[in-house]
């Protein structure tokens, strides 16, 4: 079935069933942002599902604020991204590495609790703004205190794809900046690690 246009107070969200990408309302703020960016998806699940080039549009009035059709996906490596920043945006996505020059730096890495001090700090300085939180949905990040606690859990290990027994490999398995070094049979790339 295609997205229909919700109530008030109801924006869109993304959630994959079967290799298909679907339209989903959620509870984060209505906006125009959020009706372009369920449109586009809209337009995304019909590619990806095999639908009809057919979408419902939403039935609410245009609204040409840009406050409310707006969003940014900021990012400040050395520190937290200033609130002042992203005021006048509808909606502010922070991506995972932002404040990486500190939680790289923590032993164990703690991004996903900095991640949550940003959005505290962006949501009492832009009161209506919505705000959300880059998660890949792909990769385990084991920066993210949740995602490490899985990783870490032998209860989980059906759930990861695990390195072939010998090498060549295209990710090394091991990080040899470490004395012993660090090893895991979890695949995992060594892209944007820390």
């Amino acid at each position: 079935e295609l997205p229909r246009a919700t109530t008030p107070g109801q924006g869109w969200a993304v959630r994959r069933r079967r290799s298909c990408v679907e339209m989903a309302p959620s509870s984060t703020k209505s906006s125009m942002a959020g009706y372009g960016l369920a449109l586009s998806m809209a337009a995304a699940s019909l590619v990806l599902c095999g639908h009809p080039a057919m979408a419902q549009l939403p039935t609410r009035p245009q609204t040409w604020a840009m406050n409310e059709s707006t969003i940014i996906m900021p990012c400040n490596y050395s520190g937290f991204t200033d609130p002042a920043s992203t005021a006048g945006f509808s909606i502010v996505d922070f991506d995972w590495s932002n404040s990486k020059a500190q939680w790289a730096q923590a032993k164990p890495m703690n991004d996903e609790e900095l991640l949550m001090q940003q959005v505290q700090m962006t949501a009492d300085a832009t009161p209506g703004t919505t705000v959300w939180v880059y998660r890949n949905s792909i990769y385990a990040y084991p920066w993210y205190t949740s995602v490490r606690t899985i990783l870490e859990d032998p209860a989980y290990e059906a759930w990861h794809l695990k390195f072939k027994e010998e090498g060549p490999w295209t990710s090394p398995k091991c990080d040899y900046n470490y004395d012993p070094p660090l090893c895991s049979d979890y695949f995992h790339s060594q892209e944007q690690t820390p």
